[in-house]
């Protein structure tokens, strides 16, 4: 997917040259807290991670920017190009309540609209006490399936119920 822009939002795939923006956005107190991690992430092994993630090809990762500022991202997977799962949004905090989320999150599925045809579902999993990610993504088409799973956070030290929110995208 190429850079596109809608009401000054603008995704553009991310590369090693925005890794210290990513390390900057992970290492947000509420994008350790969201992500589930128990601290900030090591400089070197989150490049690491980066660089294997970006050699293989494997997930999107797209850079979100407000009026050309970078302010978030968004990351996923397609599973024999039918259906986006692992799907992840995360805005910097700088940018948040300003509705670049919603933005970014409705910019990214008429990208998938046009340049993956085949998908035919998004599948996201929410943290049941995260009522923000809820609204955006609910305000997007999304709606929780009916199926959890706990998983053992670090950021919380107890498990925590994870919702599968989808969206048909035909």
């Amino acid at each position: 997917m190429n850079a596109s822009s809608t009401h000054g939002i603008d995704l553009v795939p991310a590369t090693m040259e925005d890794f210290d923006f990513l390390f900057a956005l992970k290492s947000q107190p509420d994008s350790i807290y969201w992500g589930g991690f128990s601290a900030a992430p090591q400089y070197e092994s989150l490049k690491k991670h980066y660089e294997g993630i970006f050699a293989a090809g494997e997930r999107k990762t797209l850079i979100i920017r407000s009026n050309g500022r970078r302010a978030g991202v968004i990351s996923c997977r397609f599973v024999d190009g039918k259906v986006c799962t692992d799907y992840s949004i995360n805005v910097s905090s700088e940018f948040a309540g300003q509705g670049v989320g919603r933005a970014g999150l409705a910019r990214h599925l008429e990208l998938m609209r046009e340049h993956e045809p085949a998908c035919q579902e998004v599948v996201a999993l929410i943290r049941e006490d995260n009522p923000r990610s809820q609204r955006i993504f609910a305000n997007c088409g999304y709606a929780p399936n009916g199926q959890s799973e706990e998983r053992l956070l670090a950021s919380d030290d107890a498990p925590i119920r994870l919702q599968t929110w989808t969206r048909a995208l035909s």
